[in-house]
């Protein structure tokens, strides 16, 4: 049997991949992204300017906006697996979707989680200011709207804003009237079984999984995220590629996906964090 893959399978493994990888990576776009060189990557933060009265013939006043700038390492992480030359009967069609398909996931799930650690870190939940809801309660619309009033506050852009959640904050949620009644949101959230956006923030389901998910700190609370796309930065040298080679040694194909990347939170003001029960 030989052992020289045809280009067909690498082309379908490479395309189901990607296809996977696409459907599980739900925060892409969600956050300030950009493609560096190196494994450190800097994000800059800029400070507000303040305009003042011109008085003719007097020197111009500087607003001296302070600049300022953060930084991430990038690490590299990877996703294969073997198929057995005789348990994948040469890699048919279906061994290659399958092998891609985990492979996929689990690349996608990983760099959503990479934003999520940063998230993480970056909010502290010491700062009472940024933290809404109660731990051990019911995520309730008071909560959201406490934290929307600290965004605005904070003058953070209207548009482009997330919040994370879980399927229990979710749950909460739909059995919420003033979510759920056209009368509030014109989102028919009971139909389609999901919040897809209230109070100007697009809602983003993160489920429960291996790489961590959202913190539970606590084992009857959870909190998610309110954040804006230019609070987070996630920065990449190498994108998600895959492989598919042939280990001589093990008689068996190597197959698999990679990146290297890493994320930072930009602005802590553009982050509330939101508490409430878990189940």
């Amino acid at each position: 049997m030989s052992t020289q893959i045809d280009a067909v399978f690498v082309t379908w493994f490479d395309a189901e991949v990607k296809r996977s990888y696409g459907d599980s990576r739900v925060l892409k776009g969600k956050c300030y992204e950009k493609t560096v060189t190196g494994v450190t990557a800097y994000f800059n933060k800029k400070g507000k300017g303040l305009a003042t009265v011109h008085n003719a013939g007097s020197e111009v006043t500087y607003m001296n906006t302070d600049f300022s700038r953060v930084s991430c390492t990038l690490v590299g992480y990877e996703a294969f697996d073997s198929a057995d030359i005789f348990d994948a009967k040469n890699l048919n069609f279906p061994e290659v979707t399958e092998l891609a398909e985990v492979c996929g996931d689990a690349i996608g799930l990983r760099q959503d989680q990479v934003v999520i650690d940063a998230i993480t870190t970056g909010r502290e939940t010491s700062d009472a200011t940024y933290t809404v809801g109660t731990v051990g309660a019911k995520l309730t619309v008071a909560t959201l709207l406490a934290g929307k009033k600290r965004l605005d506050k904070n003058g953070v852009p209207s548009t482009d804003r997330y919040m994370l959640h879980d399927a229990n904050q979710l749950s909460d949620l739909l059995n919420t009237t003033q979510v759920t009644s056209s009368d509030f949101n014109s989102v028919q959230s009971l139909v389609h079984g999901n919040v897809d956006s209230f109070l100007g923030m697009e809602f983003i389901m993160i489920a429960d999984r291996q790489e961590g998910g959202l913190p539970n700190p606590g084992s009857t609370s959870v909190r998610g995220y309110m954040y804006h796309k230019r609070s987070v930065g996630f920065a990449e040298n190498m994108a998600m590629v895959s492989s598919m080679d042939w280990i001589a040694k093990e008689q068996a194909y190597m197959v698999g996906a990679k990146f290297q990347a890493g994320a930072v939170v930009i602005d802590k003001t553009g982050i509330v964090s939101v508490q409430s029960l878990t189940s």
